[in-house]
């Protein structure tokens, strides 16, 4: 028989591990000592909520092209799977978000603005990667984590 997700999760449970879910959602990462979390990074002292977030740079730096190519030959599933991730949210002010993603920090910008590129082309920046290990303007925020973002907002105010 086929080992479950839910299998791996009673045996945390089973093995004492800490349920970590501030929002109640499910768990979605088993640490080594049997710490379940709905986000990796969900034990981070300021983690808020997680987000989505999807690749909309240029072809030649498609993800699932790059590691498709070079790492293993992946189905279609596998290379779509490679253009989301799932960031844990530790910091925004309205104007930014500030995530957590496998160890490495990134910067998104919330509100509507033009950014100008060095080809001297101007784009919309709501949602887009501003900085850290993420490529610049190559990564967004997807319209429901925006939205999502938004309701947490008003929630703290």
């Amino acid at each position: 028989m086929e080992r479950t997700w839910e299998d791996a999760i009673e045996e945390a449970k089973a093995a004492g591990g800490k349920v970590i879910t501030p929002n109640n959602l499910p768990i979605r990462s088993i640490k080594n000592d049997w710490t379940m979390l709905e986000h990796e990074d969900g034990d981070h002292p300021d983690y808020k909520f997680p987000i989505e977030i999807e690749f909309c740079g240029p072809e030649e730096n498609d993800p699932a092209a790059y590691y498709g190519d070079l790492v293993y030959p992946a189905s279609k599933a596998d290379a779509e799977m490679m253009r989301h991730e799932t960031h844990a949210v530790i910091y925004t002010d309205g104007f930014i978000v500030v995530t957590l993603y496998e160890c490495c920090y990134n910067m998104f910008v919330l509100k509507n603005r033009k950014v100008k590129l060095s080809n001297g082309n101007s784009i919309e920046a709501k949602g887009l990667c501003l900085g850290g290990f993420l490529n610049k303007y190559e990564w967004k925020i997807t319209e429901e984590s925006l939205k999502y973002i938004k309701e947490k907002l008003k929630e703290v105010k």
